[in-house]
């Protein structure tokens, strides 16, 4: 046993097995926390973006004016949501919900631009103005059988409220 030095000391030996075990484990444990971190700051900063656009719909048609100077924001729905889509985590009908609503939003935000267009022209805006106001109505009332007779914006506050709940645990999104 003498030849093997520090190798018959049974502490030495664990020792060394469990720094190479937390060495390997340290970067796999922080990877996993720091991404679960940003996932959470996606989860609210999608919340945060969806009820700013809510807002803003239902405002377009209470405020009566033709060509706003904003958009439907939806950075995080571009940068979030296909990572989120990619983990697997949601399951069909909240990935619908979610890309209907990103192709909806953008609609929206491309008829926004037409007013101002129209409307820097001198033109004809009314006409974009009121298919606008459609629009909106659809994502904000439009009650979805698909998705469980709610509006499209509920469905995405669901989903986002419910990959929270399964990740997280509960939070009140709304």
């Amino acid at each position: 046993m003498e030849e093997f030095g520090w190798l018959s000391d049974p502490q030495i030996v664990m020792s060394g097995i469990g720094g190479v075990f937390f060495g390997l484990l340290f970067p796999v444990m922080h990877a996993w926390w720091r991404r679960r971190k940003e996932r959470l700051g996606e989860l609210h900063a999608l919340n945060a973006e969806l009820c700013l656009a809510a807002e803003r719909m239902t405002a377009l048609p209470i405020a009566g004016i033709t060509a706003p100077l904003y958009h439907l924001p939806l950075t995080m729905f571009g940068l979030a949501a296909p990572r989120l889509i990619g983990e697997g985590h949601l399951n069909q009908m909240e990935i619908t919900a979610l890309v209907e609503y990103m192709a909806r939003a953008e609609e929206l935000n491309r008829g926004l631009e037409r007013a101002r267009a129209a409307h820097a022209a001198h033109g004809e805006i009314e006409t974009e103005y009121q298919r606008n106001c459609e629009k909106a109505k659809g994502i904000l009332n439009t009650k979805i059988d698909l998705f469980g007779g709610v509006s499209l914006v509920d469905a995405v506050r669901g989903s986002i409220g419910r990959l929270h709940d399964r990740l997280y645990g509960p939070v009140s999104f709304g």
